[in-house]
């Protein structure tokens, strides 16, 4: 009996110094069982984990179906000015820059001939803006002063995952002395 007991004893030493046979730790699943209350906690941190995780993935799938960027498109357009021709034009949003535009001769003939130019297309905040203009005109006089129509500024509020369009119209005051000029914008929003 002591011979056996001997032998597997050599034995089992042979298989552990050759790797065979793992050694017993108390935190592996053979050695003693983990207490219940660090696997409790272990379980309410994987669950907090996974409300995080949850709350990204409905944030992401609402920007997806419901975009909260949305578009804006800012046309201008001119009525006939008395000896004068649009020269440039200056756009802020909410105090900030938003377009910068220099009138080629192509866009002062459409704008002489009662069209509307795109002057700023992109994306914004789907909420109440102010905008602001400033129109730069030009005398037809051999001078070619420059005059300014002053800046005028505009409330509109863009909706959400919809086109947003906005058009400003120049004009003249001629009720005024020295004639003065008058800025009218409209908007509307389009659902995609």
């Amino acid at each position: 009996m002591f011979r056996k007991t001997v032998a597997i004893c050599s034995f089992i030493i042979l298989l552990l110094s050759a790797g065979l046979v793992p050694e017993a730790h108390p935190d592996d699943t053979g050695g003693a069982p983990a207490p219940v209350e660090e696997l409790e906690g272990e379980l309410a941190d994987i669950e907090k984990d996974l409300s995080v995780l949850e709350k990204q993935i409905d944030v992401m799938l609402e920007d997806l179906v419901d975009p909260k960027l949305t578009s804006l498109s800012v046309f201008f357009a001119s009525q006939p000015l008395r000896g004068k021709v649009p020269a440039s034009i200056q756009l802020t949003l909410d105090g900030n820059p938003l377009a910068s535009r220099e009138f080629e001769e192509t866009d002062r003939l459409v704008l002489v001939r009662g069209g509307a130019l795109e002057v700023h297309a992109g994306i914004v905040d789907p909420s109440s803006h102010i905008i602001t203009v400033e129109c730069f005109l030009v005398l037809s006089t051999p001078v070619q002063e420059v005059v300014s129509t002053g800046k005028t500024s505009f409330k509109f509020d863009a909706m959400r995952a919809a086109a947003n369009f906005l058009e400003i119209t120049l004009s003249e005051e001629l009720s005024k002395k020295p004639t003065g000029y008058r800025m009218n914008a409209r908007s509307w929003s389009r659902e995609p």
